[in-house]
């Protein structure tokens, strides 16, 4: 924690610095699996959790590849057959 006072007629202002880094937990909302573990229907991913406790949430958001992406989607719907790494990012 970074703190700065400064007096001025005997009052004195505080600045806190946020060193809490926010995070985030990704979850299957909907879809249906078969025995093997593979879905058969869309698959809807979302949110489990998205955490700051100590300054808030500016930006967040969920994407199907490696590039960051604050997009502020809450979920995201996959169609298509084949193998999806969903990423989710936030940022305070």
């Amino acid at each position: 924690m970074i703190k700065v006072k400064t007096l001025t007629k005997e009052k004195f202002n505080e600045v806190k610095k946020d060193a809490t880094k926010p995070s985030c937990e990704l979850n299957v909302l909907s879809g249906t699996k078969n025995n093997n573990g593979s879905y058969t229907s869309d698959v809807v991913v979302g949110f489990k959790s998205k955490n700051d406790n100590s300054s808030g949430l500016n930006s967040y958001g969920i994407a199907t590849n490696s590039t960051v992406n604050y997009n502020k989607l809450d979920k995201l719907t996959v169609t298509n057959n084949g193998t999806y790494t969903i990423s989710g990012y936030v940022k305070d």
